[in-house]
């Protein structure tokens, strides 16, 4: 099993690219977080790279107030899953219309009415 890089949750103010420490033959790439520095560190540089991106795409997004959210969709459905949010939203002021209409075509489904 692969070790996780070390989690940053907090506030991130700036991240230096990764280096290659040869005396140490790993990884390292500083990210000050809460005001403090953090190691992170990793024997694989696609890893750390590909890590280093999402960080700073997280960096972007807190300093312009939003959230970054992981998804298993493509963008192609997240937009369509707005897309279909906001038209539920039309029809219906309530919190939960999402659910509801999930929990219809999935009753839908089991009767055999539906797709």
């Amino acid at each position: 099993m692969a070790k996780q890089l070390k989690p940053i949750e907090g506030h991130i103010a700036q991240i230096n690219a990764p280096r290659f420490a040869e005396d140490r033959n790993m990884w390292v790439m500083m990210v000050k977080e809460n005001g403090k520095w953090q190691a992170v560190t990793s024997r694989n540089e696609e890893k750390i790279k590909s890590y280093h991106q999402l960080l700073e795409s997280k960096r972007i997004a807190q300093s312009i107030n939003t959230n970054i959210q992981a998804t298993s969709l493509s963008a192609s459905r997240v937009r369509l899953a707005e897309y279909a949010y906001k038209v539920l939203e039309r029809h219906s002021p309530e919190e939960d219309a999402l659910l509801k209409a999930k929990s219809m075509l999935r009753d839908l489904q089991k009767i055999g009415t539906c797709g």
